[in-house]
Formats: structure tokens, sequence, C-alpha cells
């Protein structure tokens, strides 16, 4: 069993390399390294479901904890959705329909992001 300090800080930890990882892939996208991008996004993803697993596996959970992982999951999405705007110019309406739509729908801006960018990555592949 993991010392207390450290159960409650391994799923805030995992939410910034998350974090990281997703701004990352969100400047690669920009860049126009769309493999590399889906690459670092999916690594961000994976912290971000492990973020949960570890909050409450280890009973960790805190409002600020999860405060944090909803903020950390928003910059992420609205970073990829500026990156994709800025590298193919897609229209501002564009992506606020696609943000609707993912909302009424109820998956995470964030996934919705990961998919599209992976969705790229094959294709260019």
């Amino acid at each position: 069993m993991l010392p207390r300090r450290l159960a409650l800080l391994l799923p805030n930890a995992l939410t910034l390399i998350g974090l990281v990882l997703g701004l990352a892939g969100a400047l690669a996208l920009q860049r126009g390294e769309v493999a590399g991008a889906a690459s670092l996004l999916v690594g961000g993803q994976v912290a971000d479901v492990l973020d949960g697993v570890a909050a409450r596996r280890f009973n960790a959970s805190t409002a600020a904890g999860a405060l944090f992982d909803w903020h950390a999951d928003c910059a992420v999405a609205a970073a990829v959705a500026f990156a994709a705007g800025v590298a193919w110019a897609i229209p501002v309406f564009v992506l606020v329909q696609a943000w609707a739509r993912v909302h009424d729908e109820r998956v995470s801006g964030r996934t919705a992001a990961m998919l599209g960018v992976v969705g790229l990555a094959l294709g260019a592949w």
C-alpha cells in the first residue's frame, strides 16, 4: 500500500502529466506533425484515465483534484481545437458547432479531440 501522502499526490501528478502531454500534442498538431500529435494525445488520454483510477483505488479523491482534472481536460480540448484551426484554417463556426455537439452527446472534448487527431494520423499514414 502506498503511503497516504503519495496516494494523495499520485492522481494530481497523473493529471499534470496528461496536461503536459496534451498541450505538447496540441503544439505538435499546430506544427503539422500529426503522428507525433496523435502519440502525445493518446499518452495524455491514458494519463487522464489513470488519474481517476488512482484516485478511486487509493481513496484519494478530492474536490481540488477533480477541479484540476476538469480544468486540465478543458485546456487540452481548447488547445487541440485551436491548433487544428490554426493548422488547417478550420473556420471558427465549425469548431464551435463541433464543440457544442460533443458536449450535447456527453463525450469529453479531450476524448473527441484525441480521437480526431488519431483519425487524422491514420489517414495521413
